[in-house]
């Protein structure tokens, strides 16, 4: 697909400079404050997009190198408004393990998706009227609102997506343990490949 990046940097601590752009790729960088709400923050960026769909991405998670192909892909043999992963691999931070949770078949109409790998058409996000105004739970929103409206939510294959878990604050608010016990697989350390994002480098922490 032709891809834009609209990267948006929300709270402090990031350097004074805005990043170059990847070769190839259309850049467009901005800032909010730490006191901004998140929702909004998404609907400006959002709003920044041309594109016929927009696809959320969280940069404490790791993608593999076809991770935005996969969605568009299955948008198009689909035929949905919204397409994502859901979270399956996870890296839990604390416990030093990467794990695979159970969440049932893929490839399949589903409202169960990690909000760090939504893809949504532009032209449905506009009817639902963009992202909720909402300090958090602005992916399970979105969901909802597209699925009210009469639009077609698709889960589509995991991998490509490891979730990072990590002891700090998070817009989802679950312990570790609540992923521990929907572990099916587990495996020592941060377990890129088995995840499919190998070839990706770590995000930075904080």
């Amino acid at each position: 697909p032709n891809l834009e990046l609209v990267l948006a940097l929300h709270g402090d601590g990031f350097p004074a400079a805005d990043p170059a752009a990847p070769d190839g790729l259309a850049l467009t960088v901005l800032r909010f404050g730490a006191d901004a709400v998140f929702g909004h923050v998404l609907g400006a960026a959002s709003a920044a997009a041309s594109g016929e769909w927009v696809a959320k991405m969280d940069d404490d998670d790791w993608y593999g190198a076809e991770h935005v192909s996969d969605l568009v892909l299955a948008a198009g043999y689909s035929g949905a408004d919204l397409v994502g992963k859901g979270s399956e691999f996870v890296y839990l931070e604390g416990a030093g393990v990467t794990i695979r949770r159970g969440l049932g078949a893929g490839e399949a109409p589903s409202r169960t998706l990690s909000g760090g790998t939504l893809l949504v058409r532009s032209s449905m996000l506009r009817d639902v009227d963009g992202w909720r105004g909402l300090p958090r739970g602005v992916d399970v929103a979105l969901i909802d609102d597209v699925a009210s409206a009469g639009g077609t939510v698709w889960r589509t294959h995991p991998f490509g997506y490891l979730l990072r878990r990590t002891t700090g604050r998070h817009t989802w608010s679950v312990d570790e343990r609540y992923f521990e016990r929907q572990a099916e697989q587990r495996w020592d350390g941060l377990a890129l490949d088995v995840a499919g994002v190998c070839e990706v480098s770590e995000p930075p922490s904080g």
